[in-house]
C-alpha cells in the first residue's frame, strides 16, 4: 500500500511537471515577455560582471533566435503593434549589449519578428517619431548615454 502511494505521488508529480513550459517561451503572451525581458537582464548582469566569452554569447544568440522565431510565432496572433514593438525593443537591447555601436547593422539582419514589428507600425507614426528625434537631439544623447551606462565597460 505504501509503495502504491509513493508511486502514485511520483506519477502525479511527473504529469504536473510535463504540463509546464518546456520550450522557454512561456504559457502565454505575458510569460513570453517576462522570459524575454529576463534574458536581457541576465545578459546585462553577466556582461557587467565580466565580459562574456564567444561561447557564452553563442548560447545567448541561440536563446535570442528562439525568442524571435519559435516563441514569436507561438504568440504572434495575440500580439498588438505595441507588443511587436516591445519584441523589437528587447531585440535591439540585446544586440546593443552584444555588438555595441554595430547593433544597428545586426538589427536589420534579425528574424521575421523584427521585420513584422516594423511593418506593423503606421508610417505616419514613424515620420512623427523621426521628426521629434530630429527636433530633440539631446534626447538621443540621453538615450545613448543610458545604453552606454547599461552595457559598456
Amino acid at each position: 500500500m505504501k509503495n502504491s502511494i509513493v508511486f502514485l505521488s511520483l506519477l502525479i508529480t511527473l504529469l504536473l511537471s510535463s504540463c509546464g513550459d518546456g520550450d522557454g517561451c512561456g504559457n502565454d503572451k505575458a510569460a513570453y515577455f517576462t522570459n524575454f525581458e529576463a534574458l536581457i537582464e541576465e545578459i546585462a548582469e553577466q556582461n557587467n560582471a565580466t565580459p562574456l566569452t564567444d561561447e557564452q554569447w553563442q548560447q545567448y544568440d541561440d536563446r535570442l533566435d528562439h525568442f524571435t522565431d519559435a516563441c514569436f510565432k507561438k504568440f504572434e496572433k495575440d500580439f498588438s503593434t505595441s507588443d511587436q514593438l516591445t519584441v523589437a525593443t528587447y531585440t535591439g537591447s540585446y544586440l546593443y549589449a552584444r555588438y555595441g555601436v554595430m547593433a544597428a547593422y545586426y538589427f536589420t539582419q534579425q528574424e521575421e519578428a523584427i521585420q513584422k514589428a516594423l511593418l506593423a507600425v503606421d508610417p505616419a507614426i514613424l515620420i512623427k517619431v523621426a521628426t521629434e528625434i530630429v527636433k530633440n537631439p539631446e534626447e538621443i544623447s540621453k538615450i545613448m548615454d543610458d545604453l552606454r551606462a547599461r552595457y559598456d565597460k
